[in-house]
Parts: C-alpha cells; sequence; structure tokens
C-alpha cells in the first residue's frame, strides 16, 4: 500500500514539475501564431486595392499582354463593363447589357469601339440586336449599339441574368474554360 502511495506521490511531483514546460511551450506557440497571424495581415494589407478600376485596369492590361491579336477593338481601351448577356445565334444575334452606373454610348473620335463584330460585315450585324445600358467606358472606348432601337426581348426576367458588378465577373465565367491563346496565333 505504501508503495503506491509513493508512486501516486511521484507521479504527482513529476506532473508538477512538467506543468511549467508545458506553459512556456504553450506561450511560445502562441507567440509564432500571433506572429504569423500578423505577417498574414501585412501581405493582404500590401495586396488590398480599395480602387476596382485599378483591378480592372490591370486585368486588362496582363489580358491585353496575353494576347497576339493587335487588330482587337478593345487593345487600348480600359472599359469596366459589368455585362449580362443573352445570346443567340450569329444571324440573329442579341447583346442587352445593363448596369448601375450612368454613360455615353455614343461614339467618341478619339475613342476605341469595344463591340467587336470583325466576324461578320456591317451589312449582317447592323441587324442585330446589340444595347448597352448604363455601362462604365473609360479611356474614351465607346459601344456602338445596333438593329431595332425599340427591341423588346423574347425572354422572361426569370430567363435573364441581373445585372451584376465587375466583382461578380469570376462566378459568371467560372465554368467557361481558359482561352487557348498561343504566341503567333489568335485566341
Amino acid at each position: 500500500m505504501e508503495m503506491a502511495r509513493l508512486l501516486k506521490l511521484m507521479c504527482v511531483f513529476c506532473i508538477a514539475g512538467l506543468i511549467p514546460t508545458i506553459k512556456a511551450n504553450i506561450s511560445e506557440l502562441d507567440e509564432y501564431w500571433s506572429q504569423r497571424a500578423d505577417e498574414a495581415r501585412e501581405f493582404t494589407l500590401q495586396a488590398y486595392h480599395s480602387d476596382p478600376y485599378e483591378i480592372v485596369d490591370h486585368f486588362h492590361e496582363r489580358h491585353y499582354d496575353n494576347s497576339t491579336d493587335d487588330t482587337t477593338t478593345e487593345e487600348h481601351s480600359s472599359n469596366s463593363t459589368d455585362v449580362t448577356a443573352t445570346e443567340e445565334d450569329n444571324s440573329n444575334s442579341t447583346d442587352v447589357t445593363a448596369t448601375e452606373e450612368d454613360s455615353s454610348t455614343k461614339p467618341e473620335e478619339e475613342g476605341t469601339e469595344v463591340t467587336k463584330r470583325d466576324y461578320a460585315s456591317e451589312d449582317e450585324w447592323k441587324h442585330w440586336t446589340w444595347r448597352s445600358e448604363k455601362d462604365i467606358f473609360m479611356n474614351g472606348a465607346f459601344f456602338r449599339q445596333s438593329g431595332d432601337p425599340h427591341y423588346k426581348s423574347a425572354h422572361t426576367r426569370k430567363q435573364m441574368i441581373k445585372p451584376k458588378n465587375g466583382y461578380a465577373v469570376s462566378k459568371l465565367t467560372k465554368y467557361a474554360g481558359a482561352l487557348d491563346c498561343r504566341v503567333g496565333r489568335r485566341c
């Protein structure tokens, strides 16, 4: 019986001796993780851009650098258009866009047209209904509307994608796949 008591007493002393060591290691661990959290916070603040136009411009610059098609109409424009599109076949194409900002959709002499329809002749695409409502265009970019100005969509509101801002682009194009871009040929 005495042996069991001595064994229990030794265990209590051993555990009592280990408690400061365990606490010291926990405090070191806390310091390590608080340091890591501070570093992560610093990196997050460095990566944060409060100006969404700066992010869009950066995206367009990167996209232009990766594109080899020098004949595009979006070449020098940094437009921030938020697009909701409904497309049918090319012979009766429909592109209706709407966002929350005001813009001018009239062509400017110095600007760049952002409607890319170079795959069809003007006689063909002038009958397509392409509309832009309240889009933001920067650096003189403009959208040339075509088709019936009094066009009424055959689609119901439930079939249309609601207008979204630029933050929704990644969600809208999530399953679109990557462009097959190679140096020296069109994407």
